[in-house]
């Protein structure tokens, strides 16, 4: 298992306040973080960089590209494909949340969260 000072982690999300507090409590639990503000960017820095991945954290909501496209574009390509999705989002649509889960997502964190509460998701995705 790698340990969390080798996990780098992809942390996509349109708004600049997720993105910031997200960041704050990763680096503070010893993750790298790579951030991405929409599905195109987060796209296409996991075409350049797939390899230095441990696990997507993917808001749902984005303004270019659904979450659940990112998923299947993800889940569809043998480069990045066994790289661990966990959506994160405020929205409380239920049936969202289990049409990610059946696209290839592992798991939801619901917005607002603890960084216990992620670290536990993320250790749990890595050592699936």
């Amino acid at each position: 298992m790698v340990s969390v000072n080798q996990m780098k982690v992809l942390l996509v999300d349109d708004e600049d306040a997720c993105i910031a507090s997200t960041r704050l409590m990763l680096e503070g639990g010893g993750y790298v973080v790579e951030s991405a503000m929409s599905g195109e960017e987060a796209l296409s820095i996991l075409k350049n960089k797939f390899n230095e991945f441990s696990i997507i954290l993917l808001d749902l909501m984005l303004p270019d590209i659904s979450g659940i496209e990112i998923i299947r574009s993800i889940s569809s390509n043998p480069k990045f494909c066994k790289i661990p999705i966990i959506i994160q989002t405020g929205v409380s649509e239920n049936r969202e949340i289990s049409n990610a889960i059946a696209e290839g997502a592992v798991s939801c964190l619901r917005k607002p969260y603890s960084f216990n509460v992620m670290n536990k998701q993320i250790k749990r995705a890595i050592a699936v």
